[in-house]
C-alpha cells in the first residue's frame, strides 16, 4: 500500500481509498481486464462499481 500511495502522490492524487482486495475486486484499464481476480481470466459478477476518472 506504501508504495501504491506514492505512484498516487506523484500522479496528483490528493484523495484515495483502499475499498477491497479481495476475489471479486476486477481492474480494468483502457478497456481491458488488467488482474485475474478469480485466476481464470474472468471476473466475478458484483452490483457496485468505483469509477475514478480524470477532470477535462
Amino acid at each position: 500500500m506504501t508504495e501504491l500511495a506514492g505512484i498516487l502522490q506523484d500522479l496528483g492524487a490528493e484523495t484515495a481509498y483502499n475499498i477491497d482486495g479481495g476475489g471479486s475486486s476486477t481492474m480494468y484499464f483502457n478497456g481491458a481486464l488488467v488482474n485475474n481476480p478469480l485466476g481464470r481470466g474472468e471476473e466475478r459478477g458484483t452490483s457496485d462499481i468505483l469509477y475514478i476518472g480524470q477532470q477535462p
